[in-house]
């Protein structure tokens, strides 16, 4: 994230109980960008839970090799643990840092887009064409701006579904419940920032840009649809692993 970009009044600084009554208090703001860019960041929380889990995890392995209680074919964590430090790195210094900005700027620019939709009403009902004309503009020209950071929203996005799935598969598997929470949150992330862009593109879709946004929101869309299907054969694997231990016990009995 560029260290420029800094929010200085922040949405995420109220309580959880706030933050939720503003979203459905039915105003513009926050919306549905900032709705997006969440789902990323609680992706990225759950994901650092699990790494920070599972570096203990290898803490535990090395004592163990020191006392002789476990041999080196043995080895679930150690062997992932500079990944693991990669992936919390990452998020705390790249990805999170993003997403709270795009959560705050999103809300902030959004409801100057509808002060300028409702500027250009005005102006339309008072007979001045002239007005209305550059609210309209300007009011584009932000959606425009908008749009873009939601595009943004997404990119992070897809980068945790990857973190996601790297430590559903090699991190501590007895909290693959905030594994998958974090994977389906991100690619939620992805889906809404998906919705929001189509329905910007019908307003923008009269600009030249919109035309390179359009083939790039459909790339996302092919995207993601293999990221789900990635995610649903964790969804199977793990199902599949509770056939097989209810199987177990039965047999067991």
């Amino acid at each position: 994230m560029d260290k420029g970009l800094v929010t200085t009044s922040s949405l995420l600084d109220k309580s959880v109980n706030g933050l939720l009554d503003d979203f459905g208090a039915g105003n513009s703001a926050p919306g549905s960008g900032s709705a997006a860019a969440l789902m990323g960041i609680l992706a990225g929380k759950l994901i650092i839970t699990v790494c920070s889990l599972s570096i203990k995890k290898a803490a535990q392995e090395k004592r163990a090799i020191d006392d002789g209680t476990i041999k080196s074919n043995q080895l679930k964590f150690i062997p992932f643990e500079n990944q693991f430090q990669f992936i919390i790195d990452d998020i705390k210094n790249n990805i999170e840092p993003e997403l709270k900005y795009l959560f705050e700027e999103d809300s902030k620019e959004f409801e100057q887009v509808v002060e300028l939709r409702k500027q250009r009403i005005q102006a339309g009902n008072d007979g001045n064409k002239e007005l209305q004309s550059r609210y309209n503009k300007e009011s584009l020209d932000k959606l425009q701006h908008v749009t873009d950071f939601v595009f943004r929203i997404s990119d992070q996005c897809f980068k945790l579904i990857d973190h996601g799935n790297f430590i559903f598969d090699k991190a501590y598997t007895a909290v693959r419940g905030d594994s998958g929470a974090a994977i389906s949150a991100a690619i939620a992330g992805v889906t809404s920032s998906i919705f929001i862009i189509n329905l910007n593109l019908v307003s923008l879709s009269r600009r030249n840009w919109s035309k390179d946004k359009k083939k790039a929101c459909d790339e996302m869309y092919e995207k993601l649809q293999k990221k789900q299907i990635e995610a649903f054969t964790r969804v199977g694997a793990l199902s599949s692993e509770v056939v097989e231990t209810m199987q177990f016990n039965i047999d067991d009995v």
